[in-house]
């Protein structure tokens, strides 16, 4: 219920109380449309909070119908152990740093053998989730 005419504009970073959920893709004068951290379309730089390995959390069709999300492109070595924090790095014009994210499920190579990826379980619960709030500015 809040658009345009309240100053949201597209890629504003939309949170819950505890986490990231997304960013608005489209406004009109009293509504915005967001795209979550599960949709494969918002591509997130962050990092492992005990390894500081980058990476970008993106959805993945195989992991997003459970509400889980992916961190791509960490090291084929990683030494990311499950329970392991994820945050935003900052990089990039939308999500301001050391936002969490969420915690590492699981690990795995990816099918390249280039690299590793993690399934992650967002801080938020993003299909539960009643009420946001948008970064405007940082």
């Amino acid at each position: 219920d809040a658009g345009e005419d309240e100053g949201i504009e597209e890629n504003d970073v939309v949170m819950s109380s505890v986490g990231v959920v997304g960013v608005v893709v489209e406004t009109g004068p009293n509504y915005s449309r967001v795209s979550t951290i599960l949709s494969p379309s918002v591509s997130v730089a962050s990092f492992v909070s005990s390894t500081r390995d980058t990476g970008v959390v993106c959805g993945d069709s195989r992991f997003s119908n459970d509400g889980k999300t992916v961190i791509k492109y960490l090291p084929k070595n990683t030494k990311a152990e499950l329970g392991d924090i994820i945050s935003t790095t900052g990089m990039g014009e939308v999500f301001p740093k050391d936002l969490l994210i969420g915690t590492i499920e699981e690990i795995t190579t990816d099918s390249s053998g280039n690299y590793s990826y993690a399934v992650v379980k967002p801080v938020s619960e993003i299909s539960e989730i009643k009420t946001v709030f948008i970064i405007k500015s940082y």
